[in-house]
């Protein structure tokens, strides 16, 4: 039979693209999943609480991260790259971390990676990367262990991205 494609021919079938796709240029996602978010504020954190002190975003591709809750809802199963940093002031404490949480749909959290610093009085920069699988409706969370705060000169902040859905 007749396959050839071009110009006046009608295709007798569709083409099936499964399999590995090559880019040698700029691959543009039409549906980005992405946030940065940071502190215009100087904001503390209590010990055992959630930290929403990150209250406004470079960018928040998809609108997944909620500025007044500081939590990342997945909105596609997958893997991604997460990742924290503050520059902190430890508030009568000798130790300050946090923890990068994972809470599955069933609402059971998991530290999936600490950042710990001995700060004493004095300010420290503290970071938290993770790659990490999630499945749709999961969230991700910064998690205070130890009162202190981050300040707003653009030191901290909590970004994320799909790396690629599963």
């Amino acid at each position: 039979s007749d396959t050839a494609v071009g110009i006046g021919k009608v295709p007798e079938a569709q083409l099936d693209v499964r399999g590995n796709i090559s880019c040698d240029g700029v691959f543009r996602s039409e549906n980005p999943i992405a946030f940065f978010a940071y502190s215009t504020n100087n904001a503390a954190g209590s010990a055992g609480t959630v930290f929403t002190g990150f209250n406004a975003t470079k960018f928040n591709y998809g609108n997944n991260y909620n500025v007044n809750t500081g939590i990342f809802t997945v909105p596609v199963s997958g893997v991604y790259t997460l990742s924290a940093t503050m520059r902190v002031t430890a508030i009568n404490q000798s130790v300050s971390y946090y923890d990068l949480e994972h809470v599955n749909s069933a609402g059971t959290s998991y530290a999936i990676a600490r950042a710990e610093t001995k700060s004493g009085a004095g300010t420290d920069h503290m970071n938290v990367t993770a790659i990490y699988y999630a499945n749709s409706g999961d969230k991700f969370r910064i998690k205070i262990k130890s009162n202190m705060q981050a300040d707003a000169a653009g030191y901290s902040n909590f970004c994320g991205s799909l790396l690629w859905a599963v």
